[in-house]
């Protein structure tokens, strides 16, 4: 089992917390030249085959997230506060200049963890650390990866809309995820039809 860093934005890890959010797509990089499929056999770790246009391998590319059984720890906008840990104290929050602007190896003695999706009305106001530099000691979700799949964006079903977090409102689940993945990825990466990673994962325990 491998754990891996993986980056949410703050709709997506408020539906991971209330257990909505099962499945995560990522575009792949680099794209296939026409098409793809997942080798789940006979590689190690497993990949997807690069397809020319006749249906024939002629690349493979390895999943970033890992395989079926590997972990990924969830990366948000957090802040370091007085107090216990994975909770917002009335104490002093975490300033610039604390650490000399570094992130501990560890976390600090009589210094907790909050996080700016926990607390929107402090939004732009804390002093809050970009979910990129976020340690491993910080994050408070764990997700074990269970299916692996390629696919292109289009091709997703209502169902698996719904497990992305987005729910049946509206103009439905498909279309909030449109909408969400343009939020995210840019007015016109939906239209691009990227073929992308489907991983399906549950939320354990550390």
């Amino acid at each position: 089992m491998k754990e891996r860093p993986i980056l949410f934005s703050g709709p997506m890890v408020r539906a991971l917390v209330e257990g909505r959010k099962t499945q995560t797509r990522r575009a792949m990089k680099p794209q296939p030249v026409h098409g793809a499929e997942y080798a789940a056999k006979g590689f190690e770790p497993p990949c997807a085959l690069h397809l020319d246009f006749y249906g024939n391998p002629i690349g493979t590319h390895t999943c970033p997230y890992g395989a079926p059984g590997d972990r990924l720890w969830v990366r948000e906008t957090w802040a370091l506060v007085r107090g216990g840990a994975y909770q917002r104290s009335s104490g002093d929050y975490d300033d610039p200049s604390f650490f000399e602007g570094k992130v501990p190896d560890a976390r600090p003695a009589g210094w907790g963890v909050t996080f700016q999706n926990e607390w929107p009305d402090l939004d732009g106001t804390g002093p809050w650390r970009p979910s990129i530099h976020m340690p491993r000691w910080a994050s408070r979700l764990t997700l074990e990866v269970t299916e692996v799949r390629v696919q292109r964006l289009h091709d997703i079903s209502s169902a698996d809309a719904c497990a992305e977090g987005c729910v049946e409102v509206g103009h439905g689940a498909r279309a909030n995820f449109q909408a969400l993945w343009k939020t995210i990825n840019g007015p016109d990466s939906w239209d691009a039809n990227p073929w992308c990673w489907c991983i399906s994962f549950k939320r354990v325990e550390r």
